[in-house]
């Protein structure tokens, strides 16, 4: 099975707008812990959200994940929301990692949210991701 978390990571890194505002701070699952002490900042964290379906006939799988963009303030946060949307909306078949992303679609939000434990702004915003199930040479 193909690993489509490290695929839109890679896509959202080399995304200029993005790389812009935060360098190479796209994690997978879970803020690391060396990033929490230099928090609140700007960080993109991509979460699986449930929701996967594929089929015995057809090689793609579609799968449903949560962007959430940290920023130091709500506004911060959403300015930096806008632009990974951008980068998100506009994967058309693309080829990373030895996987095929065929795209990505909203599903929700963006959701203005503020972490009750740390006081951290984020904004969350679902995608479904459509890729081929099979690695790509």
């Amino acid at each position: 099975m193909i690993d489509i978390t490290i695929g839109l990571m890679e896509i959202i890194k080399s995304y200029t707008s993005v790389s812009d505002l935060i360098e190479d701070r796209v994690y997978g699952e879970e803020l690391p812990r060396d990033e929490i002490k230099n928090m609140p900042r700007k960080n993109v964290v991509i979460v699986s959200a449930g929701g996967f379906e594929t089929t015995k006939t057809t090689p793609t799988v579609n799968r449903r994940f949560d962007i959430w963009c940290y920023g130091e303030t709500k506004y911060e946060a959403s300015k930096l929301d806008l632009v990974v949307y951008d980068a998100v909306k506009n994967i058309e078949r693309v080829s990373v990692r030895n996987m095929l992303i065929h795209s990505a679609g909203l599903s929700g939000g963006p959701i203005p949210y503020t972490d009750p434990e740390t006081g951290w702004s984020a904004m969350i915003r679902s995608i479904n991701v459509t890729a081929d199930e099979r690695q790509i040479e």
